[in-house]
């Protein structure tokens, strides 16, 4: 639960400096968080190297990715680091099991973030006519993370509860 509150607060900041202090983040936020994960990984490590180790690599791989492509922004692809520190792999909270495609948890919140964010910007981006529109994503990996603390992967929760029905 400590991991889960430590990623919690760490979105809650950069958020905030995403949203009102225009999109400037300060480093040492990250390093702070990153650091953490590395001392709570050497400290306890219930998962075991190898798959850390992996979840890391796919996680900065996929994060640093999206960067270089220019799909998203520096600090998403620190935010994706620093969440591979602090919790590689996903293990619930709670005692009933949550729904995931895999257990690389910054994978599985920015899959649910992406797909909140197009769920909120969708109308706005047919209402407009323009896909000249910038957001903070930031905010959505929150939310991304979030349900994925409380649903598990969101595109398996769609598939079994809204597909299922039709």
């Amino acid at each position: 639960m400590a991991r889960i509150g430590l990623i919690v607060a760490m979105l809650g900041i950069v958020s905030y400096f995403d949203i009102f202090n225009n999109k400037d983040i300060p480093d040492k936020i990250y390093r702070f968080f990153a650091g953490l994960g590395i001392v709570l990984l050497l400290y306890d490590n219930p998962w075991g190297w190898i798959p850390v180790i992996g979840s890391i690599g796919v996680s900065v791989i996929v994060g640093m990715g999206l960067f270089v492509i220019g799909a998203w922004g520096g600090a998403d692809a620190k935010v994706m680091l620093a969440v591979a520190l602090l919790q590689p792999i996903w293990t619930s909270p709670f005692p009933y099991e949550k729904m995931a495609i895999h257990p690389i948890t910054a994978i599985t919140m920015m899959s649910n973030a992406a797909v909140i964010a197009g769920l909120v910007f969708l109308p706005v981006v047919i209402l407009r006519k323009s896909t000249d529109i910038k957001i903070a994503f930031l905010p959505f990996l929150s939310l991304g993370y979030v349900f994925t603390v409380l649903k598990g992967d969101i595109l398996l929760w769609i598939r079994k509860y809204i597909f299922s029905v039709l």
